[in-house]
């Protein structure tokens, strides 16, 4: 994206409808996404959450008297790319990084803000992790401004093995298939953990390249021939919508146990073979505020089915509640203050209330279940299908324990 495209985006969103001075220092945000390469589609999901969101935070009066400024940056799904878009931010004098995609590209933002932040403890910079859910992000990786405003693997994991098992969808041969990476990984522990409690066998493993695969036919083939009553998996973009192609092309007749099925053009390429299947997510739109619904599709010319819309409007929200306890014109931007505050900060939509763990930055966020059925408000890719809420885990049923690994280190 051209430089002054970014201006104008910046400008055009901080109008957002309030009436503003000129005289304090803006907030600055900085979005980033993957807009281009195979992540483009998430990406461009992300960005228009991230619009609508800070639209919404300007129209109710930006901070400190000021409109707040989002600048959108590629970092076209690689972690070398998003390490020099952090760098780039920061030269913009940035104050938030928000981040939501692979939880590679989020390990990595969240190291060179751990670093950027001990070399220069007087202008720190705060990482809003909306969506990468490897598990080590809360773990070994946890610091003080870094916050993960997004579930885990596990989490998601759990909600659905629970659910499933409860409504007697779950059955006793498990696949486990999920991207080899530490998202994925995560994910496939969660399921070979979850086999004693849930009591089902596990027939068959398989972690594989992330957005690399072409033709899903061949693992679908190793897959059929164990005869699973359920196939569990944590892919998502690309990845999960060719594997679900492979699977209806090959026959297969499997329910389906996912935590990213919500993405655009999985339900239309499971046709019929959508109803029944299952997703554990942060976001369902048959929850949400009609209000907010509605205004986002004038916004952005489509509903937001997939779960990075409104779940990162949400936790925009969450971050708008932080900055209304700051809030003071004319006052420079205190980014310290401003992790303090967010530690204590929370929000409530459809889903049910969301806060943050103080001792490992983790969200305490609920979890939905779902199922693939007809009769819903909001249906999916334009088919006659969408997602009808199971069951809804308040973030307390949901949370883990904080990890041993993480030593947070909290400034004074």
């Amino acid at each position: 994206m051209a430089l002054k495209r970014l201006v104008a985006l910046a400008f055009s969103i901080s109008i957002g409808g309030a009436a503003f001075s000129a005289s304090a220092e803006p907030l600055k945000i900085a979005l980033i996404e993957a807009l281009s390469g195979p992540a483009a589609g998430s990406g461009r999901f992300y960005q228009d959450a991230a619009t609508f969101s800070i639209e919404r935070l300007n129209s109710a009066g930006g901070f400190n008297g000021e409109p707040i400024d989002l600048i959108v940056l590629d970092s076209a799904g690689s972690s070398s790319q998003a390490s020099d878009k952090v760098k780039e931010a920061i030269e913009r004098g940035v104050h938030i990084i928000v981040q939501a995609g692979a939880s590679s590209i989020s390990g990595q933002i969240s190291e060179d803000v751990r670093k950027h932040n001990i070399r220069n403890p007087q202008k720190p910079v705060i990482y809003l992790n909306m969506g990468g859910e490897a598990f080590e992000l809360t773990g070994q990786k946890c610091n003080f401004y870094t916050f993960r405003l997004a579930g885990t693997a596990s989490m998601r994991i759990n909600a659905l093995l629970d659910v499933m098992k409860e409504n007697k969808a779950l059955g006793s041969r498990v696949y486990s298939i999920n991207q080899n990476y530490s998202y994925g990984q995560d994910a496939e522990a969660a399921i070979t953990a979850g086999a004693s409690k849930f009591k089902y066998e596990i027939v068959g493993k398989t972690l594989h390249d992330f957005n690399r695969v072409q033709d899903f036919a061949p693992y679908v083939a190793k897959i059929k021939e164990t005869n699973p009553d359920t196939i569990l998996t944590s892919n998502w973009s690309t990845d999960l919508l060719l594997l679900i192609k492979a699977t209806r092309e090959s026959g297969l007749k499997t329910v389906f146990g996912t935590t990213y099925l919500d993405y655009p053009g999985n339900i239309a390429s499971l046709g019929d073979n959508a109803a029944g299947q299952y997703v554990a997510t942060t976001f369902n739109l048959e929850l949400e505020n009609p209000e907010v619904v509605e205004a986002f599709k004038k916004r952005t010319g489509r509903y937001p089915i997939y779960h990075a819309d409104l779940h990162m409007v949400s936790m925009f929200d969450l971050l708008g509640n932080a900055l209304k306890k700051l809030s003071s014109k004319g006052a420079k931007v205190d980014v310290k203050k401003l992790a303090f505050t967010i530690e204590g900060s929370s929000v409530k939509d459809g889903m049910g209330v969301t806060s943050v763990r103080k001792e490992d930055h983790q969200a305490i966020i609920p979890i939905a279940v779902s199922i693939v059925k007809e009769g819903v408000k909001y249906p999916a890719d334009g088919t006659k299908y969408g997602f009808a809420p199971v069951r809804v885990l308040s973030g307390e049923q949901a949370i883990y324990p904080v990890q041993a690994t993480c030593k947070m280190e909290r400034p004074q």
